[in-house]
């Protein structure tokens, strides 16, 4: 069953004087317990799809259905409601807030939408399981990418969502951090937890997963 379908979605954006299509009727669906990865070069149009499916963007034409719904549908409260219990984004622009500590910026996703009686027990639970516990009270200026990286990611998991998708979380890291994130996310999905990732890294890609490929906005197969 999937748990998300992209029907025929095209995106637009306008550059000076002359309009160009970040992606152009482009359909896929992806089962739930899934993990499938995005490769394509640079402009391929995988952040701005990533951020569609997030529900950052619009599309111009076509749907983007979680669950069988079509996301644009939702009211103010049900995309708040999907943003931050239903999936986890980690983009791949660092999005820390630099005036809170680590264990702080990982409750943000819980003081948002859920009771916040146990948001640090669950936020110092999953910094312990992306191995950096002992940060929770530096701020995020202190840490290295890598760190930031798995900060995101706890943040990601904070409410426990059905879809985790990731954009290009393994790029500029060291051969063996980027191999312990990819430990941790293989768990994360071998426990029921959908995934999308959009790479270029094809170390971290597995045999057994599906990978869409994107050329210029367009699926290329």
């Amino acid at each position: 069953m999937s748990i998300l379908e992209v029907k025929n979605i095209s995106k637009k954006f306008i550059r000076g004087d002359r309009g160009f299509y970040a992606l152009e009727d482009v359909s896929f669906s992806v089962d739930k317990s899934e993990l499938v990865y995005i490769k394509g070069k640079s402009g391929s149009g995988k952040s701005t799809l990533l951020n569609l499916i997030a529900g950052l963007l619009r599309p111009d034409s076509g749907s983007v259905n979680f669950n069988g719904v079509d996301i644009s549908t939702y009211s103010d409260e049900k995309i708040s409601e999907y943003r931050n219990v239903s999936i986890g984004y980690v983009p791949q622009s660092l999005g820390t807030l630099p005036n809170l500590t680590i264990a702080e910026n990982v409750e943000l996703p819980f003081h948002i939408y859920k009771k916040q009686d146990s948001a640090r027990e669950r936020a110092l639970m999953l910094l312990d399981k992306m191995h950096i516990l002992e940060l929770k009270d530096e701020f995020p200026r202190s840490l290295s990418g890598g760190e930031l990286k798995r900060v995101l990611l706890a943040r990601a998991l904070m409410n426990e969502p059905e879809l985790i998708i990731t954009d290009e979380l393994t790029s500029d890291l060291d051969s063996a951090t980027a191999k312990d994130i990819m430990k941790i996310l293989y768990d994360i999905h071998e426990s029921g937890t959908t995934l999308i990732m959009v790479t270029h890294d094809d170390d971290i890609i597995r045999d057994k997963d599906r990978v869409i490929h994107m050329e210029a906005g367009k699926l290329t197969e």
